[in-house]
Protein backbone atom coordinates (compact mmCIF):
# COMPACT_ATOMS: atom_id res chain seq x y z
CA UNK A 1 0.00 0.00 0.00
CA UNK A 2 3.00 2.15 0.95
CA UNK A 3 4.79 1.06 -2.21
CA UNK A 4 1.72 2.06 -4.47
CA UNK A 5 0.94 5.32 -3.00
CA UNK A 6 4.92 6.55 -3.22
CA UNK A 7 4.66 5.00 -7.23
CA UNK A 8 1.51 7.79 -7.64
CA UNK A 9 2.91 10.62 -5.81
CA UNK A 10 6.27 11.85 -7.00
CA UNK A 11 5.90 14.88 -4.61
CA UNK A 12 6.01 12.92 -1.79
CA UNK A 13 9.31 10.65 -3.01
CA UNK A 14 10.78 13.96 -3.91
CA UNK A 15 9.75 15.52 -0.26
CA UNK A 16 11.48 12.14 1.42
CA UNK A 17 14.18 12.20 -1.01
CA UNK A 18 14.87 15.90 -0.14
CA UNK A 19 14.09 15.42 3.48
CA UNK A 20 17.10 12.72 3.60
CA UNK A 21 19.14 15.04 1.45
CA UNK A 22 18.56 18.46 3.66
CA UNK A 23 19.44 16.24 7.10
CA UNK A 24 22.36 15.07 5.87
CA UNK A 25 22.86 18.47 3.91
CA UNK A 26 22.43 20.20 7.59
CA UNK A 27 24.51 17.68 9.34
CA UNK A 28 28.14 18.42 7.20
CA UNK A 29 27.22 22.18 7.16
CA UNK A 30 27.51 21.95 11.19
CA UNK A 31 30.52 19.44 10.62
CA UNK A 32 32.42 22.34 7.70
CA UNK A 33 31.28 25.09 10.24
CA UNK A 34 33.18 23.65 13.21
CA UNK A 35 36.02 22.96 10.62
CA UNK A 36 36.50 25.93 8.88
CA UNK A 37 35.33 29.05 11.49
CA UNK A 38 38.29 28.93 12.61
CA UNK A 39 39.65 29.28 9.54
CA UNK A 40 38.11 31.32 7.61
CA UNK A 41 36.34 34.15 10.39
CA UNK A 42 35.05 36.16 7.02
CA UNK A 43 34.12 33.36 4.13
CA UNK A 44 33.34 29.89 6.77
CA UNK A 45 29.71 30.09 5.82
CA UNK A 46 30.48 29.92 2.22
CA UNK A 47 32.91 27.11 2.39
CA UNK A 48 31.31 25.21 4.74
CA UNK A 49 27.84 25.46 2.82
CA UNK A 50 29.62 24.52 -0.32
CA UNK A 51 31.62 21.15 1.19
CA UNK A 52 28.13 20.12 2.65
CA UNK A 53 26.12 20.68 -0.54
CA UNK A 54 28.79 18.90 -2.88
CA UNK A 55 28.32 16.03 -0.68
CA UNK A 56 25.09 16.30 -0.82
CA UNK A 57 23.92 17.07 -4.05
CA UNK A 58 25.75 13.87 -5.23
CA UNK A 59 23.58 11.81 -2.80
CA UNK A 60 20.14 13.72 -4.01
CA UNK A 61 20.81 13.66 -7.69
CA UNK A 62 21.11 10.02 -7.64
CA UNK A 63 18.48 9.12 -5.54
CA UNK A 64 15.94 11.88 -7.69
CA UNK A 65 16.94 10.26 -10.78
CA UNK A 66 16.68 6.58 -10.20
CA UNK A 67 13.69 6.87 -7.96
CA UNK A 68 11.87 9.90 -7.48
CA UNK A 69 11.91 10.98 -11.13
CA UNK A 70 12.52 7.48 -12.70
CA UNK A 71 14.47 9.67 -15.38
CA UNK A 72 15.35 7.44 -18.46
CA UNK A 73 17.16 10.99 -19.68
CA UNK A 74 21.02 10.96 -20.06
CA UNK A 75 23.27 10.91 -17.28
CA UNK A 76 25.31 13.52 -18.83
CA UNK A 77 22.35 15.90 -19.37
CA UNK A 78 20.09 15.77 -16.41
CA UNK A 79 23.75 15.36 -14.41
CA UNK A 80 25.15 19.09 -16.06
CA UNK A 81 21.40 20.72 -15.41
CA UNK A 82 21.14 19.41 -12.34
CA UNK A 83 24.25 20.20 -10.91
CA UNK A 84 23.86 23.81 -12.58
CA UNK A 85 21.31 24.01 -10.32
CA UNK A 86 22.91 23.00 -7.67
CA UNK A 87 25.52 26.09 -7.87
CA UNK A 88 22.93 28.48 -8.66
CA UNK A 89 20.49 27.11 -5.43
CA UNK A 90 23.89 26.86 -3.35
CA UNK A 91 25.21 30.27 -4.19
CA UNK A 92 21.80 31.42 -3.49
CA UNK A 93 21.39 29.52 0.16
CA UNK A 94 25.32 30.76 0.97
CA UNK A 95 25.00 34.46 -0.09
CA UNK A 96 21.37 34.51 1.44
CA UNK A 97 22.58 33.06 5.02
CA UNK A 98 25.40 35.19 5.03
CA UNK A 99 23.31 38.17 4.93
CA UNK A 100 20.95 37.60 6.93
CA UNK A 101 23.19 36.61 9.72
CA UNK A 102 25.11 39.95 9.39
CA UNK A 103 22.10 41.62 10.32
CA UNK A 104 19.55 39.17 12.68
CA UNK A 105 22.76 37.43 14.30
CA UNK A 106 21.01 34.13 14.98
CA UNK A 107 22.63 30.83 14.94
CA UNK A 108 23.29 30.11 11.05
CA UNK A 109 22.26 26.97 11.07
CA UNK A 110 18.42 28.22 11.50
CA UNK A 111 18.71 30.79 9.04
CA UNK A 112 20.12 27.96 6.26
CA UNK A 113 17.16 26.01 7.50
CA UNK A 114 14.71 28.53 6.58
CA UNK A 115 16.65 29.73 3.50
CA UNK A 116 16.73 26.08 2.09
CA UNK A 117 13.05 25.47 2.66
CA UNK A 118 12.11 28.38 0.61
CA UNK A 119 14.47 27.19 -1.72
CA UNK A 120 13.02 23.71 -2.01
CA UNK A 121 9.98 24.59 -3.70
CA UNK A 122 11.61 25.93 -6.18
CA UNK A 123 13.88 22.87 -6.75
CA UNK A 124 10.89 20.64 -7.06
CA UNK A 125 9.47 22.49 -9.70
CA UNK A 126 12.79 23.44 -11.85
CA UNK A 127 13.96 19.35 -11.10
CA UNK A 128 10.42 18.10 -12.47
CA UNK A 129 9.55 19.77 -15.76
CA UNK A 130 12.78 20.99 -16.97
CA UNK A 131 15.94 18.63 -15.72
CA UNK A 132 14.14 15.06 -15.41
CA UNK A 133 10.97 15.51 -17.50
CA UNK A 134 10.76 13.02 -20.43
CA UNK A 135 8.38 15.40 -22.40
CA UNK A 136 5.41 14.28 -20.75
CA UNK A 137 5.75 15.48 -17.21
CA UNK A 138 3.31 18.18 -17.89
CA UNK A 139 0.61 15.63 -18.35
CA UNK A 140 0.75 13.59 -15.41
CA UNK A 141 -1.27 14.18 -12.19
CA UNK A 142 1.32 13.88 -9.85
Amino acid sequence: MIREFLEKHTFVKFFLSSGSSFLLDLLLFQLFLAVFKPLFQNNYIFFSTVCARIISSVYNYTINRLFVFQSQNSIRRTGFQYFLLCIVQMSVSAYSVTILYSFLKIKEVIIKTFVDVILFIVNFLIQKYLIFSDGNTAHKTN
